[in-house]
C-alpha cells in the first residue's frame, strides 16, 4: 500500500481505538485488506480513497453498528440511550431527520414510561407485603386461618404485582430492540456489520420464563391459601350487600325508667331506632363473626359499641360499606329521651316518630328520618358534604361550600340534627 493508504489506516486506528480491541481490529482488517487487494490488482489506491468515506466518518459508522448490536444483544436503558447519539449518522434530508427525530422522542419516552412502570409495580409488590405483614400481625392468633389468608392476599397480590412488572420490563426490552433496528436502517450503514448474534441469548430467555413461572406460582399459592381461609366469601357478602350466615342475635329489655339518653356507634351495622308496640326498650343486635362488641347502661344512659374482632383484614376499608346486621332498638310509644345520638361509619341509620332530640352522624351511610305519624311539627337541621337531601321526595337544601344544607326553620326546643360525609339524607 501506498503512503496515503497507509495514513488512512493509521487514522482509522485512532478513531477506532475507544473500542474494544477485538472489534477495532475487524474494522481494520476489513479496510486494510480491501485496500490492500486493491493496490495490488493495479487500482489507483488515491482515487479508490477518494470514494470512501473519511476515518472519522467510518469509525462512527462502525461504532454505530457496534453500539446497535450491543444494545440489541443487552436491550437496557444504558445502551438504548447510548446508541442515540448516533442516530442522525448519515442521515441528510430533513424530512428523514424529521422522521428520525420524532420516532426517536416517541420511542425512548415509551421506553422510560415501561421501565419506571414496571419499577412501580415492583414498589407496589414490596408495598403489598409490608401491608399484608401489618395487617396479618393485627389478627388475634386464634384466627389462624384468617392470618394465613391474609398471608395469601399478600402473596397473591404482589405475584401478580411482579408479573405486571416483568412484563412491563420485558416489553420495554423488545421495544429497544425494534427501536435500535428501525435506527440502523434509518441511518447510513456501514460497511462493518455488527455482530449476527442480535438476540437475546437462549439461556437469558429460559432464565426469564423461570422469572415468570416463579410470579405465576407465587400468585397461584397466594389465591389458593386466601380462598381456603373464607376471606373472600366475607368481602363477597359485605360488599355486594348481602345478610351474613354467621350472625347471632342478642336481645335485652329494660325499663324506660331506666334509660333517659342513648349513644350508639357501629363501625358498618345498620341503626334502627323506632316506635314499638312494648311497654319496654327492646334492643336486638345481629352480631357477625367478623364484629365484637359492647353495650351497658350507666346513670341513665345507654350505650352500644360495635367495633371489629380483629378476625377480617384491611377492616378500615370494609367497614366504609354496609353490613346487612341490625341494631334494632324499640322504645314504648310517648317515650322522649333527652337525647338519642347514633353514629354509624358505613351503615345507614334509620330514625322513626322519635319525638325526643336526636342526633344521626354517617360517613357513606344513608339517614332516613321519618316523623310521619308525629303531629307536632319538629325542627330538622340535616347537612352532607358529597351525599344529597330528599324531603317529602323532592330535592331541598341549598349548595354551600360545606355541601349541601337544610334548616326547616321550625321553632322547638329539640331538634333533629342529621349528618353525613357522602350518604343521603331523606326526610318524610
Amino acid at each position: 500500500m501506498d503512503e496515503k493508504s497507509l495514513a488512512f489506516i493509521k487514522k482509522l486506528k485512532e478513531e477506532l481505538s475507544t473500542i474494544a480491541d477485538e472489534e477495532a481490529l475487524e474494522a481494520v482488517g476489513f479496510y486494510t485488506e480491501y485496500l490492500s487487494d486493491a493496490s495490488e490488482s493495479g487500482m489507483d489506491c488515491e482515487e479508490l480513497l477518494g470514494k470512501l468515506d473519511s476515518p472519522q466518518e467510518i469509525a462512527a459508522a462502525i461504532k454505530a453498528g457496534l453500539s446497535i448490536g450491543k444494545t440489541q444483544r443487552n436491550p437496557g436503558l444504558k445502551n438504548f440511550t447510548g446508541i442515540l447519539k448516533y442516530a442522525f449518522y448519515g442521515v441528510t434530508t430533513p424530512l428523514k431527520l424529521l422522521f428520525i427525530s420524532v420516532f426517536i422522542v416517541l420511542a425512548y419516552s415509551l421506553v422510560v414510561t415501561l421501565f419506571v412502570s414496571a419499577f412501580v409495580f415492583t414498589l407496589g409488590a414490596a408495598g403489598v407485603i409490608c401491608a399484608a405483614v401489618y395487617e396479618a400481625a393485627a389478627i388475634p392468633a386464634r384466627f389462624a386461618w384468617e392470618i394465613a389468608g391474609t398471608a395469601g392476599m399478600g402473596l397473591c397480590l404482589s405475584g401478580i404485582c411482579l408479573l405486571v412488572s416483568y412484563g412491563l420490563y420485558r416489553l420495554g426490552r423488545l421495544l429497544i430492540i425494534a427501536s435500535s433496528g428501525v435506527i440502523h436502517r434509518l441511518g447510513k450503514k456501514s460497511d462493518i456489520r455488527p455482530s449476527e448474534k442480535t438476540q437475546p441469548s437462549s439461556a437469558h430467555r429460559k432464565g426469564g420464563r423461570r422469572i415468570a413461572l416463579i410470579f405465576t406460582a407465587m400468585a397461584s399459592l397466594g389465591l389458593v391459601v386466601l380462598f381456603a381461609s373464607g376471606i373472600p366469601i366475607t368481602y363477597f357478602t359485605i360488599f355486594n350487600s348481602m345478610k351474613p350466615q354467621n350472625v347471632t342475635v342478642v336481645t335485652a329489655e329494660y325499663s324506660p325508667a331506666e334509660i333517659s339518653a342513648i349513644s350508639v356507634l357501629t363501625a358498618h351495622s345498620h341503626i334502627i331506632l323506632k316506635q314499638g308496640v312494648s311497654d319496654k326498650i327492646t334492643v336486638s343486635y345481629e352480631q357477625p363473626d367478623w364484629l365484637d362488641y359492647e353495650w351497658a347502661v350507666n346513670a341513665g344512659k345507654f350505650t352500644f359499641l360495635e367495633k371489629t374482632n380483629g378476625r377480617l383484614p384491611l377492616f378500615r376499608l370494609v367497614k366504609l360499606h354496609e353490613s346487612r346486621t341490625e341494631l334494632v332498638i324499640s322504645v314504648p310509644v310517648g317515650y322522649s329521651p333527652s337525647l338519642a345520638q347514633l353514629e354509624s361509619t358505613g351503615g345507614y341509620i334509620q330514625i322513626t316518630d322519635m319525638t325526643g332530640a336526636v342526633s344521626a352522624k354517617t360517613y357513606t351511610g344513608s339517614i332516613l328520618l321519618d316523623n310521619s305519624d308525629i303531629s307536632r311539627p319538629v325542627a330538622i337541621k340535616a347537612a352532607t358534604q358529597a351525599g344529597s337531601i330528599t324531603v317529602h321526595g323532592a330535592s331541598a337544601g341549598q349548595k354551600t361550600n360545606r355541601g349541601t344544607e337544610y334548616d326547616n326553620s321550625v321553632e322547638s326546643q329539640n331538634a333533629d340534627i342529621l349528618q353525613s360525609v357522602r350518604g343521603n339524607i331523606t326526610i318524610a
